[in-house]
């Protein structure tokens, strides 16, 4: 049995602690990365940590979609939060040539979130706003990752909803997602992204235990916002 086997067949038995802890190790990856990008910097070290981010939050988010319905009243919650961050994210990574209709990441997460909602809900409704989300969010994803995040999050969300074979399928699906989503930066970072991703799932699956939650977890979207108004408003007067 390999170790891949082993995590994802545990993969729906995933708690709150270790969802948050996931989320926390992947919210200091992608801190490192963006100030390692804004600054200029360009490490490859650094560059090659932040590739865990977007996998990590991308398996957590596929978790608590299939935990719980996705409710239009938490997707509201979550575009508001996008689009409070857009300011801080063009200030942040602008000098990088991001420009200032680029959407950041929460958006995202908000456009795939509605297109899960009509999947839960289907109805003329919930299929002419998913469209409408995508149709408005994928010219504008350039920054964001483009179809590969939306690709990224739909197999996340399939490894949950999914057994058995039809689970290591969309395992293979997921691995195969993750390299495609940092394909652009060649093969060194596409390699980091999974491998280090993996090693993170396989430590925390096997290592931390059901327990309340950490008091990080519940803020994700409010911390990003924050952290890019910062290092936005700290480029504005360096």
């Amino acid at each position: 049995m390999t170790i891949t086997d082993t995590v994802f067949r545990n993969l729906p038995a995933l708690n709150t602690r270790q969802c948050d802890v996931l989320k926390l190790v992947a919210f200091a990856a992608m801190v490192l990365d963006h100030l390692n990008t804004a600054s200029g910097l360009n490490d490859t070290l650094l560059q090659a940590v932040g590739r865990l981010a977007f996998p990590l939050f991308a398996l957590v988010w596929g978790c608590n979609v299939i935990r719980r319905p996705v409710t239009q009243t938490g997707l509201n919650r979550l575009w508001l939060m996008a689009m409070l961050a857009q300011p801080g994210f063009w200030l942040a990574f602008r000098d990088t040539g991001v420009q200032w209709w680029q959407a950041n990441i929460l958006f995202t997460f908000a456009a795939m979130g509605q297109a899960v909602r009509f999947m839960q809900t289907p109805c003329r409704c919930t299929a002419f706003v998913s469209l409408l989300t995508l149709s408005v969010y994928i010219p504008a994803s350039g920054a964001s990752y483009e179809l590969r995040g939306l690709l990224l999050l739909l197999m996340s969300a399939l490894c949950f909803m999914t057994t058995g074979r039809q689970q290591m399928m969309a395992a293979a699906g997921l691995a195969t997602s993750v390299l495609l989503l940092n394909a652009p930066s060649g093969g060194v970072m596409m390699l980091s992204g999974l491998l280090l991703s993996l090693i993170c799932l396989v430590v925390v699956c096997r290592h931390i235990p059901q327990g309340e939650r950490l008091p990080g977890g519940r803020w994700f979207a409010q911390l990003y916002a924050l952290h890019l108004a910062v290092i936005g408003g700290v480029l504005c007067l360096t």
